[in-house]
């Protein structure tokens, strides 16, 4: 639960809806289910500003943190940043 802390939002996938976008529902809860994280992948969200990445990207490092995986969160800016420094 430690890793929780280290989110900005508190936001969920059942939280987020999906009408009138272009998102994924299937790929979405897959996402959650954390598959991606046994395969060794990454998770890159892009889209425009107020499109709901943000959101999906907590809910689902929420979604698999609950599942005892580590999850963590971070805008471009802080990446880069980060991989700077």
């Amino acid at each position: 639960m430690k890793s929780r802390r280290k989110l900005p939002l508190t936001k969920e996938v059942d939280e987020f809806s999906v009408e009138e976008t272009l998102v994924n529902e299937t790929l979405v809860r897959d996402l959650a289910a954390g598959e991606f994280l046994e395969q060794q992948r990454n998770v890159v969200l892009i889209g425009g500003t107020g499109t709901g990445k943000s959101h999906l990207a907590v809910s689902i490092a929420r979604a698999c943190i609950r599942r005892g995986k580590r999850g963590r969160f971070f805008n471009v800016v802080d990446l880069v940043n980060k991989l700077d420094a």
